[in-house]
């Protein structure tokens, strides 16, 4: 029984190692993959996620998928900034990790999206976005949200994986 435990925390990080990978170039179903992950690694017995916590991820997840579908075709399948700001994100949350807690991991990929898209900005290609403008904030939240909520995600799953001092 431990060996299909830890296969399962296997399928389960090969998941969401491909979650965060769908995150990057902004798929529609990062958030999906990511959370099914969650689920398959909260089945394992590895990593203890409760019913609730997996309820809120599932909504944040169907929340980011949405927004996809319901974002015009051009801002869906766009990539611009994608590397800046998930890089950020991810950078963010393995910052807040440090706090030890899960809304540490979320205010860190949320502040890490937000600096990197600002630091994006900044460059010759994002000039368009114009930070401060609507347009900028409107592409920070069609991007941003679904990696702050994939890079969460595998977070939680990391902090509970790693040992507790």
């Amino acid at each position: 029984m431990p060996e299909q435990n830890l296969m399962m925390l296997i399928l389960g990080a090969m998941l969401m190692s491909f979650g965060i990978v769908l995150a990057f170039i902004s798929s529609r179903w990062a958030a999906a993959v990511t959370f099914v992950a969650l689920v398959v690694c909260s089945y394992s017995g590895y990593a203890e996620i409760g019913g609730s916590t997996l309820l809120f991820w599932g909504i944040a997840a169907s929340i980011c998928v949405m927004l996809d579908v319901l974002l015009p075709t051009a801002v869906a399948r766009s990539r611009k900034g994608m590397y800046h700001i998930g890089g950020g994100s991810l950078a963010g949350a393995v910052a807040g990790m440090c706090v030890n807690t899960v809304a540490g991991i979320i205010v860190g990929a949320a502040f890490g999206a937000f600096f990197r898209a600002v630091a994006y900005s900044s460059t010759t290609s994002g000039k368009p976005m114009h930070f401060p403008s609507a347009k900028f904030f409107n592409y920070l939240a069609a991007k941003g949200l679904p990696l702050t909520v994939v890079m969460s995600m595998a977070g939680l799953v990391l902090l509970q994986l790693l040992p507790q001092q």
